[in-house]
C-alpha cells in the first residue's frame, strides 16, 4: 500500500512539472519490471511510464506499456487498457511515429466511446489534447464519435490549462 502513496505523490508532483523528485522516485522506489513483474504493481507501473514520458524517455514508456497491455486484454481491464492505448499514443508521437500515434488513439477512443470514458483521456492534459486534435483533422469520423471526442477534447483542454507544466517537454 505504501507503494500506492508514493506512486500518487510522485503523480502529483508531475502535475506540477516536478521531475527531480519523479526521477528520484524511478530511480530508487519504482517497481522494475525485469526482475519481478507484478500486475498488483499496476498503478505504479503507470506511474513509472508517465515518469519516463516526462523524462523523455519514450521508448521506455513503450515498453513498460508493452509489457502491461496483456495483462490488461486478458483480465478485461478497459479502463487501464484505454489508459495504455492512450499513453502508448503520446510516446509514439513524441517519436514522430504520428500514424501509429493516431492508430492506437483511434482504439482507445473505439473503447472509451461504447462506455463514455472521457476522463482518461482528459487526465493526461496537453500531450493528449494536441494528438485529439490531430485525430480530429486527420480521420472522417460518425456523428456519434464527433460528440463524443468533442466532449473530450473540452475536458482535455480544461485539464491542460489546470496543468499546464504535465508532461511537458
Amino acid at each position: 500500500l505504501l507503494h500506492n502513496w508514493q506512486a500518487i505523490w510522485i503523480r502529483f508532483q508531475l502535475l506540477e512539472g516536478n521531475v527531480t523528485d519523479a526521477e528520484q522516485w524511478l530511480l530508487q522506489e519504482a517497481p522494475d519490471e525485469n526482475n519481478t513483474f507484478s500486475i498488483w504493481e499496476h498503478y505504479c507501473y503507470v506511474t513509472k511510464i508517465l515518469v519516463y514520458l516526462a523524462l523523455e524517455k519514450y521508448q521506455e514508456a513503450l515498453y513498460v506499456l508493452e509489457m502491461l497491455q496483456p495483462y490488461e486484454v486478458d483480465y478485461h481491464r478497459k479502463l487501464d487498457l484505454i489508459e495504455n492505448l492512450c499513453l502508448q499514443a503520446a510516446a509514439l508521437s513524441r517519436l514522430d511515429k504520428t500514424e501509429d500515434a493516431l492508430n492506437r488513439l483511434g482504439e482507445a477512443l473505439s473503447l472509451a466511446q461504447f462506455y463514455q470514458y472521457s476522463r482518461v483521456f482528459a487526465d493526461q492534459g496537453d500531450i493528449i489534447y494536441r494528438l485529439l486534435l490531430q485525430y480530429t483533422k486527420k480521420k472522417r469520423l460518425e456523428k456519434p464519435m464527433q460528440q463524443f471526442l468533442q466532449q473530450i477534447l473540452e475536458e482535455s483542454k480544461k485539464y491542460a490549462s489546470f496543468y499546464p507544466q504535465y508532461l511537458t517537454s
